[in-house]
């Protein structure tokens, strides 16, 4: 587990913020294509509703905003469907594209967001709810743009076992994609605080979640509309804390949970709340806001006692935006595995479509946003959970948030190099190929090094500098308070 930034304070980030949450729920029947193995072309229901959220971040002393969205949905099969939806965020915003990060939560129970992933008689509704997600996202940004104003976005390091190593050996199956016992992953769970002055540290204005744990608790006999286990997280820190929670799903192209590919709501419900009462848990365990330890001196009380106090902090007002095509080399092994006399014709066709897709060679788009001391590498594919781990050892005193699905259709996933040589799912479908994983990572490291730099990070103009806050909320030992204004709902 990474522990030096958070050791002695929170890092953090002090910028005009603001906060919005919209319902993208679609119809009760909607298209879903969300399996191989589904008999379903429709939904049958609603088991939860979907959201969008949004926070907007802007320097303190004025500049562009940077937008951060994430929606409850899948992924993007296309490109025009995933720019329809960021143009429209970006344009609201007043903002270049490169400015907004849009990302899903990757629910593997959500509808048909592509017309060209369904077939004909369900892309008029697909279509629809396409236009009505791009108007419902642009009233979003303009709120959540209305709403803002001065406050402190400062993160906390918790764990949660949710998450569990999915790549495993079957005799005589190969690897599929499971569960394997043996083998320990991280349970690193990063959660932001958003207060502004006067709100109480157990009534946050906004709570972020960053994890990395796929969300197929709900497989192919599953019909009904849900974000997966996000439904038991929300339903868990907000209502304890009254505040809308913002996920980014992490570095989880090996990871997934021990209880999934289910048709019962209830296994979900039950994944969401592990998730969630260890939200609760950081956000409790987290130092009060701007402050920092420092030992004071020791007492003599038979033992020595070694006191730690809290003092004012610095906290950092950068906010930098960088966005870089990686390229990558192609993966010569999908048409190898699409040939394999072992496969059913249904698996083979759908290898050989993968392969079909291949170029000469692939690349992967980075979006580096620094926000104070944290700085977001998203990208639109599904990373090994080794590139977090890179990441964190690169950058001890700086949490590295690795967010996958965001930034574009789905590029496939970044295998390490030594699975390449298996018949392993992540390595005959993606258009990447051995070595991908290893150059995108050290490419995030150069740009996240320059992003950390002591003044102007790359694509932007905002001077790296630290804002001393003489005073901070304190609220630690009160009543729970409920703020003065709430955090604006856009009608679906």
């Amino acid at each position: 587990m990474r522990t030096a930034p958070f050791a002695l304070r929170n890092p953090g980030l002090r910028a005009r913020i603001g906060v919005a949450r919209a319902d993208i729920t679609p119809a009760p029947d909607a298209p879903i294509n969300n399996w191989g193995a589904s008999t379903h072309r429709r939904a049958t229901g609603i088991a939860d509703p979907l959201t969008l959220t949004v926070v907007t971040v802007a320097p303190i002393d004025g500049g562009d905003p940077v937008v951060v969205a994430s929606l409850d949905l899948g992924w993007w099969r296309t490109d025009a469907a995933f720019q329809s939806v960021r143009s429209s965020l970006a344009a609201s915003a007043g903002v270049a594209p490169e400015r907004v990060v849009l990302a899903l939560t990757h629910t593997h129970a959500g509808p048909a967001i592509d017309p060209e992933g369904v077939q004909a008689p369900e892309r008029p509704d697909v279509e629809a709810y396409l236009a009505r997600l791009v108007d419902t996202a642009r009233d979003a940004v303009t709120a959540a743009l209305a709403d803002a104003a001065p406050a402190l976005l400062e993160w906390g390091l918790g764990a949660c076992l949710l998450a569990r190593h999915r790549d495993e050996p079957r005799r005589g199956e190969g690897v599929v994609c499971g569960y394997e016992p043996a083998t320990q992953v991280s349970q690193d769970l990063l959660v932001g605080r958003v207060l502004r002055d006067g709100d109480d540290v157990r009534r946050p204005y906004a709570v972020l979640v960053h994890y990395a744990a796929h969300p197929t608790t709900l497989g192919p006999e599953n019909s009904l509309i849900s974000p997966d286990y996000l439904a038991g997280l929300r339903a868990v820190v907000e209502a304890e804390t009254g505040s809308p929670a913002l996920f980014l799903q992490g570095a989880s192209g090996d990871l997934g949970t021990r209880r999934q590919y289910r048709g019962d709501t209830a296994v979900a419900e039950a994944n969401g709340r592990q998730l969630g009462y260890a939200v609760l848990s950081t956000l409790a365990g987290m130092m009060p806001p701007a402050t920092r330890l420092e030992p004071l001196p020791t007492v003599q009380s038979g033992a020595p006692l070694g006191i730690w106090g809290e003092v004012p902090d610095s906290v950092d007002a950068s906010v930098a935006t960088y966005v870089e095509q990686v390229s990558l080399p192609a993966n010569s092994a999908v048409g190898a595995w699409s040939r394999s006399p072992e496969l059913s014709d249904a698996a083979r066709a759908e290898r050989a479509a993968r392969a079909a897709l291949v170029g000469t060679e692939a690349a992967m788009p980075l979006h580096v946003v620094r926000l104070g001391d944290v700085v977001l590498v998203a990208m639109p594919g599904e990373a090994y959970s080794h590139l977090q781990q890179q990441l964190d050892a690169e950058f001890p005193e700086h949490p590295v948030l690795v967010v996958g699905l965001s930034g574009g259709r789905h590029h496939g996933y970044l295998p390490p190099e030594d699975r390449y040589g298996t018949d392993l799912y992540q390595v005959w479908q993606t258009p990447a190929g051995a070595g991908s994983l290893e150059a995108v990572g050290e490419r995030a490291t150069e740009l996240v090094t320059a992003a950390l730099s002591p003044c102007d990070p790359p694509g932007d103009s905002q001077m790296c500098r630290p804002v001393l806050l003489s005073q901070h909320p304190e609220g630690t030992n009160n009543e729970p308070t409920v703020r003065p204004a709430a955090v604006p709902r856009v009608d679906w």
